[in-house]
């Protein structure tokens, strides 16, 4: 990490834990030089809470567009510290205000952006909300689109100064940055990850137990499709690729955009 960013990323620190110590005390004067369209609600929720908070530090320092409108409080075209300010100010209050929410980017709630978080939104691609969770709908228009995914791919990898997600995140063995089986391979990267939604990263066909009894083990069994198959009997078969051929054309174009956008906060995959 350059000199410059560990300096930018202290500097945004001190920022966020000086209004975290401030969170609900702004003055009503300075509420009032806001405009009327100022929803510190701004994932919808029907009360102001640290994730929103958490969702504004996340576009510090950016333009709007391309940050969303809804963390812009003040309508000035940049989000700035009076944006937080305004947000953190109004920590524990109950607002009705949101037209279009927005969510955390931050998916799987692990305090790290990564192609886990992105994987996980994709899983849900084309859906409505519902019955695709709202968690997912970065953009909050009710469709799960690529603009959704590439709002996540876009920030890969970036590391929250202040944790966003209001609730339960969506967390699963194959998307929580951690190598649940201890085979040196995490999450997606595991052959026992058909999807991010997947409870075990070593399911019958990838744990090197010979679970039927018939002499052949994981992949070597004919019961075993693929290593993601949950079951080595041969009507457990069909483990799958979990998201679709048609994310084949969707997913590289925004690998390829998440290597050409550096973000502060932004370290390396672990």
């Amino acid at each position: 990490m350059s000199d410059l960013l560990r300096a930018a990323l202290a500097s945004r620190a001190l920022i966020v834990a000086g209004l975290v110590a401030t969170a609900g005390v702004a003055p009503e004067a300075a509420r009032a030089q806001f405009p009327p369209s100022a929803c510190a609600d701004i994932n919808g929720t029907g009360f102001v809470t640290e994730a929103d908070a958490g969702i504004a530090s996340i576009y510090y320092g950016e333009s709007s567009p391309p940050a969303p409108a809804q963390v812009d409080q003040d309508d000035d075209g940049d989000v700035d510290i009076r944006d937080l300010q305004y947000v953190f100010g109004r920590i524990g209050t109950a607002l009705s205000c949101q037209v279009q929410p927005i969510q955390c980017i931050d998916v799987n709630g692990t305090g790290l952006v990564t192609e886990s978080d992105m994987r996980i939104v994709a899983h849900y691609w084309t859906q409505t909300v519902p019955p695709a969770p709202v968690l997912v709908d970065i953009n909050g228009d009710g469709t799960i689109s690529v603009a959704d995914i590439q709002s996540v791919a876009g920030r890969i990898p970036t590391e929250l100064q202040l944790g966003c997600q209001e609730g339960p995140p969506i967390l699963h063995a194959c998307s929580n940055e951690v190598d649940d089986d201890a085979d040196g391979a995490l999450d997606h990267l595991d052959p026992g990850c058909a999807d991010p939604l997947g409870g075990v990263e070593n399911p019958q066909c990838n744990d090197g137990v010979d679970n039927d009894g018939d002499g052949l083990v994981d992949l070597s069994d004919p019961g075993c499709a693929s290593a993601s198959d949950p079951q080595e009997a041969t009507s457990g078969g069909g483990g799958g690729c979990g998201m679709g051929m048609e994310l084949g054309f969707v997913l590289p174009p925004l690998l390829w955009l998440r290597g050409r956008r550096a973000r502060p906060g932004a370290r390396a995959r672990r």
